[in-house]
């Protein structure tokens, strides 16, 4: 069974600049609690690895999702609105763990400059 984890999480760093941020992770298990067990070793693992989740970081699991089967439609696992400015971001796909099975597809290659919609809807 594939479950999606959806984190955030906040971040202060030693130059006390505070972060937020979201991330997703993908696991396979036998059960939730299985894959809550490995969300939380994967995560770890990055802290330690990897140049993410730096300072102090409170990671809030947000929900997870059973996937037992994904049919013709595509589902919407994730939908997140912010008001205001677009805040300054960074992103990066497939930024760690064993991803030689997947493959990323960057629909823009502007980067730090706005991009044309995927699609636009006028009212």
């Amino acid at each position: 069974m594939l479950y999606l984890g959806h984190f955030s999480f906040d971040a202060k760093k030693e130059d006390s600049q505070q972060t937020y941020g979201y991330f997703t992770c993908v696991a396979n298990a036998n059960t939730a609690e299985e894959a809550v067990k490995k969300l939380r070793s994967s995560i770890h693992k990055m802290r330690q690895t990897e140049k993410l989740l730096n300072g102090t970081v409170d990671v809030y699991l947000d929900d997870l999702i059973e996937l037992s089967n994904v049919g013709d439609e595509p589902i919407v696992t994730r939908y997140q609105v912010s008001e205001g400015e677009h805040p300054v971001y960074m992103d990066s796909s497939l930024p760690v763990g064993d991803v030689e099975a997947c493959q990323a597809y960057r629909w823009s290659e502007n980067k730090g400059e706005q991009s044309e919609p995927f699609i636009r809807y006028d009212y």
